[in-house]
């Protein structure tokens, strides 16, 4: 008995220092997906291209996504940039409607930067950073209120 006592002892305390490596090895392998990301800045950064340059828009043309969103960015038969806004199901709990879409044209769009609305409704931008996401905004035009106000930030769709 006294045997099966220490060997039950030894092995509690060899497993109890190998819990902490085990829990500490754990969570320096956490991906970066569990870190809290920052909002995009309000007002949008500078941006780093030359705005006044042509660009055939590649650079924006596909889909990109956000929490919550998807945004495709492509030319329609006239030549003409669009844009497609759906916002994902969960981010309307509590709401009676369970999401939204909606297209809408680009009136601007230079190396880095593009501007567009949907209609008389939404009035949209974005810069285009250095690591690839672009930080954009979107807002009521009717309603000057901050609560018609989103801020983005867009990554290419995986």
């Amino acid at each position: 008995m006294k045997f099966a006592a220490t060997a039950v002892f030894t092995l509690l305390i060899v497993a109890g220092f190998a819990v902490p490596a085990t829990a500490q090895d754990s969570m320096s392998a956490a991906p970066a997906d569990n870190v809290v990301k920052a909002d995009p800045p309000d007002p949008l950064p500078e941006p780093l291209c030359d705005t006044t340059a042509s660009t055939d828009g590649a650079w924006l043309a596909g889909a990109w996504v956000a929490p919550y969103a998807q945004f495709t960015f492509s030319k329609n038969a006239e030549g003409h940039w669009t844009f497609s806004y759906t916002q994902k199901r969960g981010v309307s709990e509590g709401h009676k409607q369970e999401f939204a879409s909606f297209d809408g044209t680009l009136q601007q769009i230079t190396p880095c930067t593009f501007a567009g609305q949907a209609g008389d409704r939404v009035a949209f931008e974005g810069v285009l950073t250095e690591k690839g996401q672009i930080f954009a905004t979107m807002s009521s035009i009717k309603v000057a209120d901050d609560s018609k106000f989103r801020r983005y930030i867009l990554r290419r769709a995986r």
